[in-house]
């Protein structure tokens, strides 16, 4: 049923369907007998109604075709293979299509294969075995086929017993299949109306066939704390008994999580009418390592201070090789001795803040950086500074309970967020008691060179020089606001390659006691200039109104401010820490808005639901359900039972515990939201959604969502949930096909970009854009242009 209307804001259904509708719009119905159905619209200026009617007729076959095995009889011999012919007498009609669905005796007959070569229907739609069925469909382009001894297709038998083996089709009535041949008339009537099966004598007796096992641990090396899958199958076993490492009646094909604490050998012995056999297989557990070699460490590592100094370290990282997309930096200092100023993350190679606080004597720094994130041997993550109070020697170290284990860490970009972090380096400081002050500033003066360019890129050579009464400690030059070079003596020199538009510029100098100099004083800065005659004005950043912007799933962040937001029907809320970003959000786009673009402010994001999380101190896990509370798993079978692994259970403070309400349920009996679940004997990945499962079809869709396959969980077959439509991209995503369009996944709907201007407005950057397979597209409405 299809409607339109025009200057009407509401519709309602009657007859023969019911409820309220939209203005416009489609609906499929399936009547089995005479309807009416009608549509009354109402507007400002009245009603109409209007009604469609349809019509049901009885289903009828509309032909005398005829299927066939030949040959329709045969004796053979235990073990021997035979085939059969399923022919096809069209009736003197051309047919283009035919199924052909075979049911056999699999107590004396085995299924070997079907061998289509000389079929006079050339295009294979169907061609597989089910239990005791082999269902075949075959096609044929127009005019097709028309004949009385058509060959469809052959299909080959072993014998396994003697007796009678019968072999029919199946055929509930003329045409009502499942077994069809479909006439060419441009509607697909089946014309099949009788069948004639086989009747095949298996002579010689039966030798028992020895049963075969196949018994894998996958993985066969885990970490304490780790599931191993045991996965096996068998053939011609009827039963199956488990021993070593677990025990007890095993059906003959299957599989089990196993937790072990210890190395530990696992064996399956499974028998039939023709032996025993037995395998085993070994689950090796060692210690859980970090799995890397990066280090962290403070600069300066010591340093002589007076009483009523300040203190500023920089944190830096070497990723040992590493591409790393996150670091946490937990600094223990002695309260007695310092006092907390402040954190300063200005030219950090990590630009998104997820943690910035101090408690007690304690600072705590998370920070992350996109994929494919940063790979150097001083990355520097921020400065601290602190206040000196006492006299003596203050110490400040970081936080490693051990390698691996946190809270400071350094997160590798392998899309499973290990932990590579394997040492760091503190610093000590001698504080005595003050002398005469030195209160003189350096003096610094940076330029560049050249001071012009004509190239859309131009490399800028930037020398600092600094001078000061008692020594320079450290020059650092920093452009576009972020911090370019730091060196210890002057003069210091960057060269860097710039494209075109004005570059402000400025440096700064340091002495032992913390007097800082800079050039230009104050807030002012140097510019450079680099011209090209192709340049262009430079865009907003972002839209400065509300019309347009986009809704849902999308991530913005100042560029005055390290906070990232998501947008959730139009309000702005703050992402809480690097890892909720990562775990929500890492997939999606961040679009830079200019200060100008507001948004009402919302509360805090935490992680969504589908996450396993717990606390430090405490074996209990928790299941955020679809309602935002948590759920405390009684048991580790209970956690098993949904497919669960402790790897992907990730450790929040107690105070982000907290925040959710305890669940409403006793026991739990569905996957939450959000969670990507598939089948142990099916490929296909599912998302959880209102306890329906939506069915992924292509990968470019599975990684709009996450980066990494490990996110998936296999569940058995007793989680019997209805299918949902298929799943599209997530909202926030940027998509394109092979044409030029670039569309924002918004609220569900595709909204696309009507020039590269809209695009640039909102604040994203061409490199942010996914392209999908043209056909993908289609799983979006499209929405509202921008």
């Amino acid at each position: 049923l299809t409607w339109s209307t025009t200057n009407a804001t509401s519709c309602t259904a009657s007859g023969s369907w019911t409820g309220s509708k939209s203005t416009s719009g489609s609906q499929s119905v399936s009547p089995t007998s005479n309807a009416t159905y009608t549509l009354t619209c109402t507007g400002t200026g009245g009603s109409v109604n209007k009604s469609a009617s349809v019509t049901v007729g009885a289903p009828s076959s509309g032909g005398n075709a005829s299927l066939s095995l030949v040959p329709a009889s045969q004796t053979v011999n235990v073990n021997d293979n035979f085939g059969v012919e399923v022919r096809v007498n069209t009736g003197g009609n051309s047919v283009t299509a035919v199924s052909a669905y075979l049911n056999f005796d699999t107590t004396r007959l085995q299924f070997v294969s079907i061998d289509a070569a000389g079929s006079a229907f050339s295009v294979q739609a169907e061609g597989l075995v089910s239990g005791s069925q082999v269902r075949i469909s075959r096609g044929q382009a127009a005019p097709g086929v028309n004949s009385t001894s058509a060959l469809v297709a052959k299909v080959n038998f072993k014998a396994i017993a003697n007796g009678t083996a019968n072999v029919s089709f199946a055929l509930t009535t003329a045409g009502q299949g499942p077994s069809r041949v479909i006439k060419n008339d441009g509607t697909g009537t089946d014309i099949l109306t009788n069948t004639s099966g086989g009747s095949y004598t298996v002579a010689g007796t039966t030798t028992p066939t020895a049963p075969t096992l196949t018994f894998t641990a996958n993985p066969t090396t885990i970490q304490s704390g780790q599931s191993s899958t045991l996965t096996w199958s068998s053939t011609n076993a009827t039963s199956c008994v488990a021993s070593g490492g677990w025990s007890g009646s095993q059906s003959t094909s299957g599989n089990q999580n196993a937790v072990p604490v210890s190395n530990t050998t696992y064996t399956l012995a499974c028998t039939g009418a023709g032996g025993s056999v037995n395998k085993s297989v070994s689950v090796n557990v060692g210690a859980p390592t970090s799995g890397g070699s990066a280090s962290m460490s403070l600069i300066p590592a010591s340093q002589s201070l007076q009483v009523g100094q300040n203190l500023t370290v920089e944190i830096r990282v070497n990723t040992g090789g590493s591409q790393t997309t996150g670091v946490a930096s937990y600094l223990d200092f002695d309260s007695a001795k310092l006092q907390y100023v402040s954190i300063d993350s200005t030219g950090s190679s990590y630009t998104i803040t997820a943690e910035e606080t101090v408690s007690g004597n304690q600072v705590r720094i998370s920070r992350g950086q996109a994929i494919p994130g940063v790979n150097s041997t001083n990355a520097l993550v921020s400065k601290v500074t602190f206040k000196v109070l006492a006299t003596g020697t203050a110490n400040i170290s970081f936080a490693v309970t051990a390698a691996g284990q946190g809270p400071s860490r350094v997160i590798k970009n392998d899309g499973i967020g290990t932990d590579i972090l394997s040492s760091t380096t503190g610093g000590v400081y001698t504080i005595t008691s003050a002398g005469i002050a030195d209160t003189a500033t350096p003096t610094v003066y940076v330029a560049h060179s050249p001071t012009s360019g004509i190239l859309s890129t131009l490399s800028v050579t930037l020398t600092a020089t600094a001078t000061d009464n008692v020594g320079i400690s450290s020059i650092e030059i920093f452009v576009d606001g972020l911090s370019k070079k730091i060196c210890s003596a002057s003069p210091c020199t960057y060269i860097g390659t710039f494209g075109a538009g004005n570059h402000p510029y400025y440096a700064l100098a340091k002495d032992a006691a913390g007097n800082t100099g800079r050039d230009p004083s104050g807030t002012v800065t140097k510019i450079f200039s680099v011209t090209s005659p192709s340049d262009s004005p430079p865009g907003s950043g972002g839209t400065t109104d509300s019309s347009g912007r986009p809704n849902n799933g999308h991530l913005i962040k100042y560029p005055d401010n390290p906070t990232v937001y998501v947008i959730e029907n139009g309000v702005k809320r703050p992402i809480q820490s690097y890892d909720i970003y990562l775990k929500e959000f890492g997939t999606i786009p961040i679009a830079v808005v200019a200060t100008s673009v507001t948004y009402p402010s919302g509360q805090p994001f935490y992680y969504g639901s589908g996450a396993l999380i717990k606390i430090p101190g405490s074996a209990t896990v928790y299941l955020i359900i679809d309602n935002g509370s948590k759920y405390p798993f009684k048991s580790a079978e209970e956690f098993l039972r949904f497919g669960f692994r402790f790897e992907r259970v990730r450790v929040v403070d107690a105070s982000v515990l907290a925040s959710y309400p305890d669940a409403p349920i006793g026991n739990l009996a569905y996957h939450a939201k959000n969670q990507f679940i598939k089948f142990a004997d099916s490929p296909t990945v599912y998302l959880m959604e209102n306890r329906t499962k939506r069915p992924i079809r292509t990968p470019a869709v599975f990684f709009s969502y996450t980066n990494s396959f490990d996110d998936v969980f296999t569940v058995d077959r007793s989680f019997n949930y209805p299918d949902g439509p298929l799943l599209g991209f997530k909202d926030g995503s940027l998509i394109k096909g092979s044409p030029y369009t670039v569309y924002l996944v918004d609220s569900g709907k595709k909204r696309g970009f009507t020039s590269a201007a809209a695009f640039l407005g909102i604040g994203y950057s061409f490199s942010q854009v996914r392209t999908v397979p043209d056909g993908e597209l289609g799983l979006h409405q499209d929405g509202s242009s921008f």
